[in-house]
């Protein structure tokens, strides 16, 4: 029953969206992704192809940049913090610390990220940050590197995106709390070596959340 169910959405909504177009001075353009309600959430269809949109990330970051080693312990837990920003707060990333490849002077971690209605307009973050050991022996957060995913308009599958560097910053312990409350800072501390991200969409018959199959790969 379920399963129909989804079916018949799926029928209703390409059939309605399918013909949907908006102006552009005079210039008309088809909609080619659309969110589709799936159990409590939205997953986001291609009417081109008929299938479902995911979006793969690469972090990476130069050699020569010191990480804590290893990045994660049984006393400490993780040392490599990766978060997930949407207008309805944050959760952890599905980032691994520990599974990175070296390849080119660069260390690289790879996932899949589940892509919702938040997605077209471009209203999803990324954030990560280190904890430094300091001379105590006690951590203190480096500052937390912000990458913003852009609107999903017509984007082609399985290309990537140039790699960016973090367009903003936040600070301190709490700085996951300043940015789920949009409280704004000018403050930008300088970093040797940042993180850099790209993504690029994929496509797949399976409209829930899609677990990578772990194989990085870096062209």
């Amino acid at each position: 029953m379920k399963h129909q169910i989804i079916l018949i959405l799926l029928f209703l909504s390409s059939a309605v969206l399918s013909l949907a177009v908006f102006a552009k001075g005079n210039k008309l353009s088809t909609v080619r992704y659309v969110p589709v309600r799936v159990g409590h959430g939205f997953s986001i269809y291609d009417l081109q192809t008929k299938l479902w949109l995911q979006r793969q990330v690469q972090l990476r970051v130069s050699a020569l940049r010191k990480l804590p080693d290893p990045l994660m312990t049984s006393e400490h837990g993780t040392l490599m913090h990766c978060t997930d920003f949407d207008p309805g707060g944050c959760g952890t990333g599905n980032l691994s610390p520990n599974r990175f490849v070296v390849k080119d002077g660069y260390r690289v971690w790879q996932w899949k990220n589940h892509i919702n209605k938040d997605d077209l307009k471009g209203n999803r973050r990324f954030g990560v940050t280190l904890d430094r050991p300091n001379s105590e022996g006690k951590f203190t957060k480096e500052p937390m590197e912000l990458f913003e995913f852009p609107e999903i308009h017509d984007q082609e599958p399985n290309q990537w995106s140039e790699w960016e560097k973090h367009s903003s910053q936040r600070h301190g312990d709490f700085g996951w709390w300043s940015e789920v409350h949009n409280e704004k800072s000018d403050l930008s501390t300088p970093i040797p070596y940042p993180f850099e991200m790209r993504w690029r969409l994929l496509l797949t018959d399976n409209p829930g959340r899609v677990i990578d199959d772990e194989t990085i790969e870096v062209e």
